[in-house]
């Protein structure tokens, strides 16, 4: 058996997005469960990933529906130039999230 170091790839940010990506109508409880983070954590990701232009939020009724923007750029300086697209694509195959993502 392989031992659990206590570190992962991906940040929370990334683990809510390919979620999303999966699952565009979550719940923040989904997401929750799902993600193994607090509902309050979860909150703070979906807001920044908004605020970065990276997810949209859309009000459907008493629920959100989230829309990956494939054409994002990453956040840090090495990857800048590279669209969100084609981590997703390498991940889930292509056609995710909005346009295609």
């Amino acid at each position: 058996m392989v031992e659990r170091k206590g570190w992962s790839l991906f940040t929370s940010h990334g683990v809510v997005l390919l979620h999303l990506v999966a699952a565009p109508d979550s719940t923040l409880r989904s997401l929750s469960d799902a993600t193994g983070l607090t509902e309050r954590h979860v909150a703070r990701v979906v807001k920044d990933l908004a605020e970065a232009g990276v997810l949209e939020v859309q009000r459907r009724g008493r629920r959100n529906s989230y829309a990956v923007n494939g054409d994002a750029p990453f956040q840090h300086p090495l990857l800048s130039g590279v669209p969100l697209r084609r981590l997703l694509e390498a991940i889930s195959g292509p056609g995710r999230g909005r346009d295609g993502a």
